[in-house]
């Protein structure tokens, strides 16, 4: 089994805390989130 990359599973945890894809889009131009 090997470690997850940076980021691999952002766009999964993001939106199962709720957020839609319009946000999680300006986190990562933010550079909030990869």
């Amino acid at each position: 089994m090997r470690a997850p990359e940076t980021g691999e599973h952002t766009d999964e945890i993001l939106t199962e805390i709720g957020l839609d894809w319009e946000r999680i889009v300006e986190l990562k131009v933010a550079g909030a989130v990869l």
